[in-house]
């Protein structure tokens, strides 16, 4: 089998774990938001603590500006926006 043929396969494998994972989400609008902004929440943390060990000038634990947007919660906003049905 030839590399290209791989990796066409590989991506075809991850586009159809995307797309089971986005049918599994529940109709609610909040649970729905919580579901798809899972992963984005978790690297947000992540990333924060990443970046506050490295930046904490000695400190134990670095102040986070409070202007810093959070992902996760402008993905849950985003979300259950899209979420809600349309009003006239």
């Amino acid at each position: 089998m030839g590399t290209r043929l791989s990796v066409d396969l590989l991506f075809l494998a991850f586009i159809g774990a995307v797309a089971s994972w986005f049918s599994h989400a529940p109709e609610d609008p909040p649970a729905r938001a919580a579901y798809l902004c899972g992963p984005i929440i978790v690297v947000g943390r992540v990333a924060t603590q990443l970046e506050n060990a490295l930046v904490d000038d000695g400190n134990t634990i670095a102040p986070t500006p409070p202007w810093r947007p959070d992902p996760g919660r402008v993905c849950l906003r985003l979300v259950i926006r899209l979420s809600e049905p349309p009003s006239n």
